[in-house]
């Protein structure tokens, strides 16, 4: 995979769980394959399945308008997020990260890295025309010891 190459103070937008065993190896990854030391977190409970989910919420009727409310809000307010990102500290590309042992997204890792397609596309309907890339993080055979795994195409 051909990576864009960043300045050490280019900023990125991640969105990531609010998992904290992510962040450090997110971090770690996006700085030695990309160059940035600056990313804006937009943190969630697994924003891959929120974004893909609540996408597909987001188009059903509103019989159940309270889940249609509060989907249109999520997806609202990562939007609003990823909007300042750019606006206002020029964030060069996107970041969307799934992880193992999820909390809020429990499903297994192939359903997982479907959700994290559905989002990308959730964000590239944003317009924001921006580099999306998909990553997965995983713990290394029960060490605690987390780390990114793999890109997904």
């Amino acid at each position: 995979m051909s990576h864009q190459t960043l300045k050490k103070t280019d900023f990125v937008s991640v969105m990531v769980c609010m998992d904290g065993r992510n962040i450090r190896p997110v971090l770690d990854y996006i700085e030695k394959h990309y160059g940035s030391e600056y990313p804006d977190f937009i943190t969630d409970i697994g924003p891959n399945k929120v974004l893909a989910e609540k996408r597909a919420a987001l188009n059903q009727d509103k019989k159940h308008f309270f889940d249609w409310v509060w989907s249109k809000f999520v997806i609202m307010y990562i939007r609003i997020r990823l909007s300042i990102s750019v606006h206002k500290h020029h964030s060069k590309m996107f970041f969307i990260v799934g992880h193992d042992h999820c909390a809020g997204n429990p499903a297994h890792k192939a359903t997982q890295i479907k959700h994290l397609k559905e989002a990308r596309k959730t964000v590239e309907n944003f317009g924001f025309k921006k580099q999306i890339v998909l990553l997965w993080a995983e713990e290394i055979e029960k060490t605690g010891k987390w780390i990114i795994a793999e890109e997904i195409e």
